[in-house]
C-alpha cells in the first residue's frame, strides 16, 4: 500500500487501482475455491447418504421378507384393487399379484376390502405399482392419507390397512417425508439422496426377479426409464432384487446388458449410478 499526497495537503493511505484488481481477483479465487469445497463436501454427504440408504432398503426387505412367513420374492410390479375383485380372466400382473398377496398376508386377505391407499381416494382400483413405489410400499407399509408418512402393516390377518387393531409389522425403514412423493391414488416413491441436485429429482429404481430366480422384467420401472442390469445372459443379483439410484446428474443409465462387474458401465447416464449390486459407482471398476 502506497502513501499518496492529495490536492489539500494530507496524506492518507490508499489503493491503487491495480493493488484493488489484484485483492478482488483473491478474493474470487478464495470464493470460488470455498464454494468447490462446499459442494464437494455436499455431494460426498449424498453419496454416504444413498448409500446408506440403499443398505437400509436391503436389510428392510430381509425383515418385512421374515414377517410376511418367508415369500420367496418381493415383486416389483404389483395390481392391487381395494374391493378384492380381481377380473376373471386377470392379466398376468394381475394373477401374479394375487397370488402374492395371498401367500404374502394369508388366505383371509380377500375377506374384506383393503385400503391399500390408506384412504386417500374412493377408487377401487386397479393400483398399478412400478418398482420403484413397490419399494417404498413394502418398506413403509399402508401410506398415511393425511401426511408424508407410512403406516406399516395391521397384523389383522384378513385387512392389512385396518389399524383399529393392536399390533402392525413395520414401517421397516425411517423415510424423509420432504424425499417421499405421493402420485394421484396416494401411494409413494421416494427420492435419492442427489434430490437436491439438478430440476428433476429421481426415486430409487427396485426390480425384483420372480419364480425361477433369473426372470426379472425390463418393464418393471418402465416409467423411469431404467432396466434391471444384467451381464452376458445372467442378470446381475440372480434370485435378489436391484435397487438404482440415478446419482448425481439424476439420470438413470439404461440398464440392460452395458454393466461388466470387472470394469463398470459405459452408459453416459449411468457413470454415476448407485446400486445394491457395487460398493463403487456403477461407471467406476470395483
Amino acid at each position: 500500500m502506497k502513501l499518496r499526497q492529495i490536492r489539500n495537503g494530507n496524506a492518507r493511505f490508499g489503493f491503487t487501482l491495480i493493488e484493488l484488481l489484484i485483492v478482488i481477483t483473491i478474493l474470487a479465487i478464495l470464493a470460488s475455491l470455498s464454494i468447490a469445497a462446499v459442494m464437494k463436501v455436499l455431494e460426498n454427504k449424498a453419496v454416504a447418504n444413498t448409500k446408506t440408504d440403499i443398505s437400509e432398503f436391503s436389510n428392510g426387505l430381509s425383515r418385512l421378507k421374515a414377517d410376511l412367513g418367508g415369500v420367496k420374492y418381493l415383486p416389483s410390479k404389483l395390481v392391487l384393487y381395494r374391493n378384492k375383485q380381481y377380473p376373471a380372466t386377470p392379466s398376468t400382473d394381475e394373477a401374479n399379484s394375487q397370488a402374492w398377496l395371498e401367500a404374502a398376508f394369508g388366505r383371509y386377505i380377500f375377506s374384506n376390502s383393503v385400503d391399500w391407499d390408506g384412504g386417500y381416494t374412493s377408487s377401487n382400483g386397479p393400483f398399478v405399482l412400478e418398482g420403484h413405489k413397490c419399494l417404498v410400499f413394502y418398506l413403509g407399509g399402508i401410506p398415511d392419507k393425511s401426511s408424508n408418512n407410512c403406516l406399516g402393516f395391521s397384523s389383522d390377518p384378513t385387512n392389512p390397512s385396518n389399524f383399529s387393531v393392536t399390533g402392525r409389522k413395520g414401517p421397516y425403514v425411517a423415510f424423509k417425508s420432504n424425499r417421499l412423493v405421493r402420485d394421484a391414488n396416494g401411494f409413494f416413491s421416494y427420492n435419492d439422496a442427489f434430490d437436491s441436485y439438478g430440476s428433476s429429482p429421481k426415486p430409487y429404481a427396485y426390480f425384483s426377479c420372480g419364480h425361477s430366480g433369473n426372470d426379472y422384467q425390463a418393464t418393471d420401472c418402465a416409467s423411469l426409464g431404467v432396466a434391471p442390469y444384467s451381464f452376458g445372459s445372467q442378470y446381475v443379483n440372480p434370485k435378489g432384487f436391484q435397487i438404482i439410484s440415478a446419482g448425481k446428474d439424476q439420470l438413470f443409465g439404461a440398464g440392460g446388458s452395458n454393466w461388466n462387474p470387472a470394469s463398470g458401465t459405459t452408459d453416459a447416464n449411468g457413470l454415476d449410478d448407485y446400486s445394491n449390486f457395487s460398493r463403487v459407482r456403477l461407471g467406476t471398476a470395483p
